[in-house]
Formats: C-alpha cells, structure tokens, sequence
C-alpha cells in the first residue's frame, strides 16, 4: 500500500541540450524543486551545469539530508562509438573530463542520470573520481546507458529512476534497478548487447563490472606510450596532447585532461610548461575513439586510468632516464 511518509522530496536539476524539446512540466506542488538549464555548444555547457549544481544544493530552510534527495540529468546527444563524448551543438563536442572540477563539491544524496547514448563510459567517471580521492562524503552514484539507447527506453529508465529515489538514495535499489534492463532479455534482443545499464558506484568502481568489457569502443590491453608533444584543439582550452606507441610507434591523440598533470585540467599553452612532460612515458589502457586521422590530425584515444611511469625499452624493460629531464615533484611513479 502506498505510504506517503516514505515519499522523498526530490529536487531534479536538468542539463540539456537547447534541442531536447521538454515532454512536459512537472507537478505543480514540484515546481520548485525542478529546474532546467539549457546549452548549445561548448561554451555554454559549464555555467549550465554550475547553476544546475547551484539549484541542487537548494535556498529553503527546510532542506536537509533528511527529506531532499537531489537529481542531476545531463541529457545531450552521445558521440558515436566513443562513449565519452557529448555532441555540444554548434559543432562541438564535450568530454567530461573537462569538467571534474564542477564536480568536486556535490550536495548530499546526490543521484546523476546520464540521458545519453553510450553516456556511462569512460570520461562519467569523473563525477565521483575527484570526490573519492580526496576522501569526502556525498559522493554521488552515476548511472547511464551502455547502448545507443532509444528516447522511449531513457525516459522509462529516468521515470523508474524517480520513483526509486522516493524511497531515498539506496545503492543496492539502484542496482535492482540496473538489473531490470540487463536480465531483460527483450532489451538485450533489442541492443545486441548483454548489459544496457551500468552504474559508477561511490567508492569509484563500476557496476556491473562485467561490463567494462562492453564499451562503445573496446578497452585495449595496457601500453607504453611517449608524450611526443601538446596542442590546442580548434583553438579551444581543452589542449591535446600527442603520444606515440611503444609498441607499434604510432602515434595517436588524447585530451591532456586524461593524464595525471598536477593542477591542471584546461592547459593554456601560453601558460603551462610542457618541458618536464616531454618524453615522459605513460602507461595505460585506452580506446581508440576515431580510427581516422582526418578530424584530429591523428588516431584518437581515450586514457583509462593512466600512469607516468619510469622510461622503458620497446620490449617494455626500464630504460634510463637522462638527467636533462625535469620530473615534477609531484608527480608518482610506478
């Protein structure tokens, strides 16, 4: 029987892209607890998500962790085959990893729903990513599709979602949730795929974790890669830098953002020192998000958790590393 005293106030911030028309307003007695903030290209993704944050930590008295659970919807466009990629409008595109730094203080019984194709991998991670290395609380639970998901099939998630949260912000309803779509056989018939929903877990791992093995782009086993040299992308702050396999010597592309730069996530080039980064050797796994070099100038790839690591051979022995070289002191090697 429904027992109201169970019901959640759930206050829901959503992100979207100026061409996502809504499907309608929300209940009157909800108003203020909803808000909408739209975005057409890259430049007006970041305010928009700062004021959605804004909203969610909410004005009223009255708020507490208690009675307030906190819903974050980013809805865009995915990129195809990569998984990491927003389609901005304009012609742009958005990575998330540009934006940890909007997610390193994040309102308590916080919920994000990821209304994108392919919009769980990889780059989502860093909504929680920032928040469990520094040991906080209130870190949030991230959900997405692992397909190109349908509208139908997103709206029914994110509605499910909803009435999930009414009975509060609880990991394993969540993943109740998750396996409703991934047991479902008529979903899996319908993708092609065995998982459809997957979720970034608050202490940084991913559920369920057999499917990390089914990514838009397929994970690669870890390799050696040199830092050959850094450039801006469309004259944007969002610097690239270039890195060269070990391995078969090709070299590919990938946001600066993926490495582990102390203090640094949009480089100027005008104003970040690149010297003690060149040559520095990076070990990794990755995705090659764009097999053609004609929009980058290269192959594209995406870091999966990467390291700087002692110089190292071909055969992948450690090499010696000539004292010209520069190593931040802040920088970890393994």
């Amino acid at each position: 029987m429904f027992n109201p005293e169970r019901v959640k106030m759930i206050r829901c911030a959503i992100v979207e892209q100026k061409d996502f028309e809504p499907k309608g307003r929300p209940r009157k007695t909800s108003d203020e607890m909803n808000a909408r903030f739209s975005f057409e290209g890259s430049a007006q993704f970041g305010p928009a998500l700062t004021q959605a944050v804004r909203h969610l930590f909410g004005k009223e008295a009255h708020d507490s962790a208690e009675n307030v659970v906190n819903l974050l919807v980013i809805r865009a466009h995915g990129e195809e085959r990569t998984g990491t990629e927003l389609i901005a409008g304009n012609g742009e595109r958005i990575s998330l990893d540009l934006f940890r730094d909007h997610f390193k203080t994040l309102p308590e019984n916080l919920v994000i729903y990821l209304d994108v194709c392919w919009g769980a991998f990889p780059a989502a991670a860093s909504m929680v990513g920032g928040i469990v290395s520094k040991g906080q609380t209130g870190v949030p639970i991230v959900v997405g599709p692992l397909v190109a998901v349908r509208v139908d099939h997103s709206e029914k998630i994110l509605a499910e979602l909803r009435r999930t949260l009414e009975n509060g912000v609880s990991l394993i309803a969540i993943r109740a949730l998750a396996h409703t779509y991934n047991d479902n056989q008529r979903y899996r018939d319908c993708y092609g795929v065995d998982f459809i929903i997957g979720i970034h877990q608050p202490d940084g791992t991913f559920y369920p974790p057999d499917a990390m093995n089914q990514l838009a782009a397929p994970v690669q086993a870890k390799e050696f890669f040199v830092i050959e040299s850094f450039r801006s992308h469309n004259g944007l702050a969002n610097v690239h830098c270039v890195l060269r396999s070990q391995k078969n010597q090709i070299e590919y592309i990938t946001s600066t953002a993926c490495l582990l730069i102390p203090g640094e996530l949009n480089i100027s080039l005008s104003e970040f020192d690149t010297i003690p980064y060149m040559q520095r050797v990076v070990g990794s796994k990755y995705q090659i998000v764009d097999e053609s070099p004609e929009r980058m100038g290269y192959r594209v790839i995406v870091l999966n958790n990467p390291k700087f690591e002692k110089p190292r051979n071909q055969d992948g022995t450690v090499a010696f590393r000539s004292p010209a070289v520069n190593v931040p002191a802040a920088d970890t090697e393994t």
